[in-house]
């Protein structure tokens, strides 16, 4: 179970960038777009589904 919502290092309405194409040449751009996500202040990883941010290791759980 994901502790996040009630974990005051969550922030929430996050602008996280979404890739849509990868650019197949170093010289041209990534078409990417935003949308509001999740991030955990305490290990600085992003996510649009909250239950992904304690993969990165969560102060709540325990994890590494």
């Amino acid at each position: 179970m994901c502790k996040c919502f009630k974990c005051e290092m969550l922030m929430t309405d996050e602008p996280i960038k979404v890739i849509d194409f990868k650019a197949n040449s170093p010289f041209a751009d990534d078409i990417y777009h935003f949308e509001y996500g999740f991030k955990c202040i305490y290990n600085g990883s992003e996510s649009l589904a909250v239950e992904k941010l304690p993969e990165k290791g969560c102060r709540c759980t325990g994890g590494e």
